[in-house]
């Protein structure tokens, strides 16, 4: 008989559908840099999060990167390894 660990084991890779991925990384945006991001500013793909906001905005992001990738990474399963 198989042990609950090796039932559930497929159930770890199930990612969060695109809304909460999006409000979970506003959130993170805001809470280390002050700047409130809309949903059509960025976009989510496997493993980059593509900014497509003014230019200045993009910058601070892009200087406090390592932070937000480490937060938003710990609380999604998605394994986001750079932000352009």
């Amino acid at each position: 008989m198989k042990g609950i660990q090796s039932l559930l084991s497929r159930y770890k890779k199930i990612k969060a559908p695109e809304k909460s991925r999006k409000d979970i990384f506003i959130k993170t945006v805001l809470a280390n840099t002050g700047i409130e991001l809309n949903y059509n500013e960025f976009k989510i793909n496997k493993n980059t999060i593509h900014l497509k906001c003014h230019s200045v905005i993009r910058e601070e992001i892009i200087q406090n990167k390592q932070s937000i990738l480490n937060k938003y990474n710990q609380q999604t399963n998605d394994h986001v390894l750079d932000i352009f």
